[in-house]
């Protein structure tokens, strides 16, 4: 486990927001699988009302960013990435809900020079307690990815991965302040070709609520991806629009 590691520091940057609950044992997991690593835990509290992170500001190696209030997920990201101490940078929820322990396979697999793009691809039984809009719309937007990208994409927007710090830091601008930075990022690194690779993980039952708003988010994960599809191939994209636009306009005309 620990060779896997050794050759780099690695930053983890854990997002905070009212997970006074889960946050202990999710700081205790990583220091278990990074024991013999160099390494820092970055906790970026954004806003937190519930005390969580004072908690576990003596928790060996933790280092504790504060946001004066609630800027958003990827906002919370972004403060970590600037202030990381090393060139490779994990990213892990504090809602108890992925694998920790697959990190160093994680970070094997993103290669001698650390330039690969590792995601957590987790496993489909996570969605079986969602209502059926959800699993529907999640449906269209993986479609929607596909025809962007002409990739099959296992997991666009999952919390748990690995990359290089300095491959990210040029984007930070153009990536969102809320839930669709993974989502950007992800496509990012498809749109310019740069490796992928996906590590089928766990995924656990959250500890506490969820911060999602699934219909501001998701509005702004499908903005997310329109934005940067008219950045990286703007004719292909407009086209797409309008056939999206034709297709929703067609039933809409039967019917007058």
């Amino acid at each position: 486990m620990s060779s896997a590691l050794s050759s780099t520091g690695l930053t983890v940057i854990v997002p905070v927001y009212n997970d006074a609950q889960a946050l202990p044992e999710t700081l205790r997991r990583f220091s278990a699988v990074l024991r013999e690593t160099p390494h820092e835990l970055l906790v970026v509290d954004d806003g937190s009302t519930d005390g969580g992170p004072a908690s576990v500001q003596e928790h060996d190696g933790v280092r504790i960013l504060r946001h004066e209030s609630n800027r958003g997920y990827g906002a919370s990201l972004k403060t970590g990435l600037r202030e990381a101490a090393y060139p490779t940078v994990a990213i892990c929820d504090a809602d108890g809900t992925y694998t920790i322990e697959d990190l160093p396979a994680m970070v094997a697999a993103s290669g001698e020079n650390r330039q690969t793009l590792v995601v957590a691809a987790r496993r489909a039984f996570q969605y079986r307690s969602w209502g059926g809009l959800k699993v529907f719309l999640r449906s269209g937007l993986m479609v929607w990815i596909f025809l962007l990208t002409w990739v099959r994409v296992r997991d666009i927007n999952s919390g748990l991965r690995v990359f290089p710090r300095d491959q990210v830091l040029p984007l930070l601008d153009q990536l969102s302040d809320r839930f669709s930075f993974t989502t950007g990022q992800t496509l990012h690194w498809l749109f310019q070709n740069k490796p992928i690779v996906y590590l089928e993980s766990e995924y656990r039952y959250r500890q506490g609520q969820s911060k999602v708003r699934f219909g501001p988010d998701s509005v702004r994960v499908f903005g997310q991806t329109v934005q940067l599809g008219f950045r990286y191939q703007p004719l292909y994209t407009a086209f797409l629009i309008a056939c999206l636009g034709l297709a929703a306009a067609s039933p809409i005309a039967l019917l007058f």
